[in-house]
């Protein structure tokens, strides 16, 4: 029966991967905002400078490359160009 449940898990793990990365962007851009990131940094006495690696552009980089099947750095940091790219940052 375990092995069951197992299995079940792991089909809601993979559907939600997938949900994640069908999107094209940073995964979690839209669930992780600036302002709880900051809130969140601010608690722990850390502070935020303006740099492309920020701390909320570190965490979305993360979470895409722990989903994506290329968990290459290279993948990710395309991800964040193409990424600026749609927001139109890089000009």
């Amino acid at each position: 029966m375990a092995y069951s449940n197992q299995g079940r898990f792991q089909q809601q793990i993979s559907f939600l991967r997938r949900q994640f990365l069908q999107g094209g962007g940073l995964p979690f851009a839209d669930v992780l905002s600036e302002a709880m990131v900051k809130q969140a940094l601010t608690a722990v006495g850390e502070c935020c400078w303006d740099r492309i690696y920020s701390p909320l552009v570190t965490t979305w980089l993360f979470f895409g490359q722990v989903l994506n099947e290329d968990q290459s750095c290279r993948k990710a940091v395309a991800s964040l160009i193409a990424h600026r790219l749609s927001q139109h940052a890089l000009r």
